[in-house]
């Protein structure tokens, strides 16, 4: 994946956050994105998931 693709990703997130844990999906994606990309920065994602 790409960083454009991290940031669609990010952008559905934030829409769509409705009867999910928001917080525990965005953390367990984020840690299948960091295994997927090394260079993956969780924090940023996580915020631009808020």
């Amino acid at each position: 994946m790409t960083k454009k693709d991290y940031i669609k990703l990010a952008k559905l997130i934030k829409e769509y956050n409705i009867g999910i844990d928001h917080s525990g999906f965005v953390s367990h994606l984020s840690q299948i994105l960091k295994e997927d990309n090394p260079q993956f920065d969780r924090q940023r994602f996580i915020a631009a998931c808020r």
